[in-house]
C-alpha cells in the first residue's frame, strides 16, 4: 500500500521515505526513528570506546561501569551482533561489573533485586551476541 501510493520507495536493501508527510502525520514511525537513532547513537558511542579500550591495549579502567553499562545495555539489547572488539568490550565490561559487584544506576527499582535485574540483561546481551 505505501509503495503503491508512492509514499516510500523499496529496493533489494533499504525502503526510502518519498513523502515528507508521512514522517509528519505518522506518530508511530515518529517514534521508531527516534528509537533507532538513540540506538544507532549508544551503538556508534560504544564502537569508539572500544576502539579506545583496543589502542589502550584494553585497559580494563576503560570498560563501562554503572551508569553507562546499564545504559548501553538497554539502549544495545535488540542490536545484531557488533562484532569484533565491541563484543569483547562489552563481554568484558559486563564481566568487569559481576567481578566487583557494582549495581548499575536505575537498577532500584520497587520489588526488583537491583543485582539480579542487571544480571539477567547482561546475560541476554551476551547470549544475544554469542556464537
Amino acid at each position: 500500500m505505501l509503495v503503491e501510493s508512492r509514499l516510500v520507495s523499496v529496493d533489494q536493501d533499504s525502503i526510502e521515505i518519498i513523502h515528507e508527510a508521512l514522517l509528519r502525520e505518522w506518530p508511530r514511525l515518529q517514534t521508531w526513528i527516534a528509537d533507532n537513532q538513540a540506538r544507532l547513537r549508544a551503538r556508534d558511542q560504544l564502537l569508539a570506546d572500544a576502539g579506545a579500550w583496543e589502542a589502550a591495549n584494553r585497559d580494563d579502567s576503560r570498560l563501562y561501569r554503572g551508569k553507562f553499562l546499564d545504559e548501553a545495555l538497554e539502549s544495545l539489547g535488540m542490536m545484531a551482533d557488533l562484532g569484533g572488539s565491541a563484543d569483547e568490550f562489552l563481554r568484558g565490561s559486563i564481566a568487569s561489573w559481576s567481578e566487583g559487584g557494582s549495581v548499575a544506576a536505575g537498577a532500584h527499582a520497587p520489588g526488583v533485586d537491583p543485582e539480579a535485574r542487571v544480571f539477567f540483561r547482561a546475560e541476554a546481551v551476551v547470549d544475544s551476541h554469542s556464537p
